[in-house]
């Protein structure tokens, strides 16, 4: 295929961008990896391990069929990771609620809950003889690792939505590019498989031939 022909995105040739988007996928696939053997080693619940596992499936599967596609530069395999960033870009969106939660209660449950990971309890004491005593005019610690916690949180999936949609945009595109080439081939400009097609037919020809002179 030409390059040259393929449609750009700010510049940005659409085929190249999509293996930028590879590159991100693979990043993100690592920190799911991450998160599910932490969510196994916290012992986190049954259902948070699982929907780990699904998605860390989904992205290496998403990888699989991205490599494909770019190789073969057949738009069927870009579909399943059309589909991946739509549901990353689905998950970001999650997970900023789940930050403005944190900073608006003070509690860290709400990213325990979608992360799956509960960090250890930070031990707290109203007796001014004890070492973890805290003032009651003093912020909870708890209440602050919630608070800091939720704003990265919220940073993180913000990035990770711009990402998600560029990378939406950009595979859409590579999606379309490939679907329009497949059928410039096939429909517009039949040459080569036609010529294909009456070389079979001419070799069958052949053979018919040479047998009933035989």
């Amino acid at each position: 295929m030409d390059e040259d022909r393929s449609p750009k995105f700010f510049t940005i040739n659409v085929e190249k961008a999509s293996k930028f988007v590879a590159v991100s996928d693979v990043g993100l696939t690592a920190l799911l990896f991450v998160n599910l053997i932490s969510s196994v080693a916290y012992g986190t619940p049954w259902l948070n391990s699982t929907i780990g596992l699904v998605s860390l499936s989904v992205a290496v599967g998403s990888l699989v069929s991205f490599w494909f596609g770019l190789n073969e530069k057949d738009y069927i395999y870009l579909i399943l990771p059309v589909i991946f960033q739509t549901i990353s870009f689905c998950w970001s969106l999650i997970l900023i609620l789940a930050g403005i939660f944190c900073i608006t209660s003070g509690h860290l449950w709400p990213l325990e809950s979608v992360l799956g990971i509960k960090p250890a309890e930070i031990k707290t004491s109203k007796d001014i003889r004890d070492t973890n005593y805290i003032s009651p005019d003093d912020t909870n610690p708890e209440t602050s690792r919630a608070i800091l916690w939720g704003q990265i949180a919220i940073v993180f999936a913000l990035l990770l939505l711009i990402l998600k949609l560029w990378s939406y945009i950009v595979l859409k595109m590579t999606y379309s590019h490939y679907l329009k080439y497949d059928i410039y081939n096939r429909f517009d400009y039949p040459t080569k498989y036609s010529e294909v097609a009456q070389k079979e037919y001419d070799d069958e020809d052949l053979d018919e031939y040479d047998y009933e002179e035989n």
